[in-house]
């Protein structure tokens, strides 16, 4: 926004008094956090961090953007690396969902729900799937 040759920022408009300066805002970035997608018995596994108990999770493989902070997360803090597969392409994360080698995709909501919309139909997998 140009107004009387002077630009008008959340910087200028918001001043933090205790600090003397104005509030600074980067770019917005829409995050909705780290959900899972794919058979509803391996998303309750996966949601209820379950990759050991005697049910049936011990199974459990999630696909995962390699490099992504998704994996350093899944890694670091939540599964050991038995139980995540890092894929560079979602071409692979299908390829690995339809074989068989993932049984549940990592990411955010946005691309859990795209993923299983359009990269399954298109694949012809009649498996369910779910978004935890």
């Amino acid at each position: 926004l140009l107004a009387a040759i002077a630009t008008h920022t959340m910087e200028r408009d918001v001043n933090e008094k205790s600090t003397q300066t104005g509030f600074t805002f980067t770019v917005p970035y829409l995050y909705d956090g780290l959900g899972f997608g794919g058979d509803p018995k391996w998303v309750d596994c996966a949601d209820r961090l379950d990759y050991h108990h005697m049910n049936g999770c011990r199974e459990l493989r999630i696909c995962v953007d390699s490099d992504s902070s998704h994996e350093f997360k899944l890694r670091s803090e939540l599964f050991p690396d038995s139980v995540i597969i890092s894929t560079a392409t979602n071409k692979e994360v299908l390829e690995n969902i339809i074989s068989g080698m993932c049984n549940v995709v990592a990411g955010e909501s946005a691309f859990l729900s795209h993923f299983g919309d359009m990269r399954l139909e298109t694949a012809n997998y009649t498996g369910e799937y779910v978004i935890g």
